[in-house]
């Protein structure tokens, strides 16, 4: 899996290598299965978002 990053969220997910098929600004980085739109990304580890109280 391979998830694309935007200001250290994961934004979108692709199981398909992302190499060459994108605008070379839009940052990918292999992930783990488990990874979900809106995790946080800080450059080596992937970590579920904390739910904000309301």
């Amino acid at each position: 899996m391979w998830a694309r990053i935007e200001n250290n969220t994961v934004v979108e997910l692709t199981d398909i290598d992302p190499t060459g098929r994108f605008h070379p600004s839009l940052v990918w980085v292999e992930c783990p299965d488990y990874v979900q739109p809106g995790y946080l990304y800080d450059g080596n580890d992937f970590t579920e978002p904390e739910e904000q109280a309301n």
